[in-house]
Formats: structure tokens, C-alpha cells, sequence
């Protein structure tokens, strides 16, 4: 028996040297197996016997003559286990397929919509070049959509700043229409004195 020795250093060649012995290895045989090894290494010929019509009690019966001692209960209990485990590998192996062709399509989508995207660009570019050249001319030198631009943007322009600019020129107008008035009555007035 090896004992350790505490504190011991160790040369990094030894360590490679022991990493590459270890790498060479094979699998080691097995002599003996557990009960529910033997059990998982005989479960196709056991669950076929079972379709045969065989029952557990028989297949234990059969196991015991090999000094395979098991309960039908058990072995029953087995082969329940190994399926649901044989279920549940599939399982996982169709979510990861499922999962794996998902991310594939969805970086497929990713590239058509950013390829879409880069297409996109440069014709929306040259489309407003294209309206700003293109837009049909009013005989009076106007366009059409500039017409139409400044209503829009007339009836989308708040009330309160459209209309005071308007009653700012009418009160303007106002006074001056009244000091124009004061002014005729004035030289009325000095005409009718003199």
C-alpha cells in the first residue's frame, strides 16, 4: 500500500508524463455488475418476453436459475424506470433538436429582415429625390404637394398660435385706422374754424 507523503512537490514533466499515461488508458472490463446493471444489460430480451406473454413471476423464476435473485416486484419496478429514463433521453433529444432548429430559423429571419433593411435604404433615398423632382407642377408655378403640405400643416397647427397672429394684425390695424380718424376729425375741425 502507497502511503502519502504530505507536502510533497512534484515536477511538472511528471505531471505531463502521468496526463499522458492516464489519456492512454482503455475502458476497464467489468467482472461483476449491480442487480440493476444486469437488469438494464437484459432489458430488451426481458420487456420482448414480457410481449411474449410471460409474466414477471416467470421472468424472475428464469433470472434465479442464472443466481440472478430478484423479486418480481423489483424487477417489475426496473424495467418501469429504464423506460421512463429510455422516454425522457428522447424527450430532450427532440426539445434540443426543436430548440436547435428554432435558433436557426430565427438567425435566418434575423438576416432576410437586416438584408430587407439594407435594401430598403437607398431606395427610400432616391424615392424622396424622386417626389421632390417629380411632383406635378400648378400652371401658376406651384406644386400640387406643396399645396396640400401647407394645408396639412395648417390644420394640424394649434389654434391658439394660427389665429394670433391674425388678431395681432387686426388690433394693429385698428389703431391705426383710429389715429387716422382722429386725424381727419382734427383737420376737419381747423378747416371749420378757419
Amino acid at each position: 500500500m502507497i502511503r502519502t507523503k504530505p507536502g510533497q512537490k512534484i515536477a511538472l514533466e511528471k505531471v505531463e508524463a502521468t496526463l499522458a499515461q492516464l489519456e492512454k488508458l482503455e475502458q476497464k472490463a467489468k467482472e461483476d455488475l449491480s442487480l440493476r446493471e444486469s437488469i438494464y444489460f437484459l432489458r430488451e430480451q426481458l420487456q420482448s418476453a414480457l410481449k411474449k406473454g410471460y409474466s414477471y413471476k416467470d421472468l424472475s423464476e428464469i433470472l434465479a436459475q442464472q443466481e440472478i435473485s430478484i423479486s418480481e416486484a423489483t424487477l417489475k419496478q426496473y424495467l418501469r424506470e429504464i423506460e421512463k429514463e429510455k422516454r425522457l433521453r428522447k424527450q430532450r433529444t427532440k426539445s434540443k433538436q426543436v430548440k436547435s432548429a428554432s435558433k436557426i430559423k430565427q438567425t435566418e429571419v434575423k438576416q432576410t429582415d437586416e438584408k430587407n433593411n439594407e435594401n430598403l435604404q437607398p431606395s427610400s433615398v432616391t424615392s424622396t429625390e424622386s417626389l421632390s423632382t417629380e411632383s406635378p407642377q400648378k400652371p401658376d408655378g406651384g406644386s400640387g404637394e406643396d399645396a396640400k403640405q401647407t394645408q396639412d400643416l395648417q390644420s394640424h397647427t394649434p389654434k391658439s398660435e394660427s389665429t394670433q397672429p391674425v388678431a395681432e394684425s387686426t388690433a394693429v390695424n385698428q389703431t391705426k385706422a383710429s389715429k387716422t380718424t382722429k386725424r381727419q376729425t382734427r383737420k376737419t375741425s381747423r378747416s371749420n374754424v378757419n
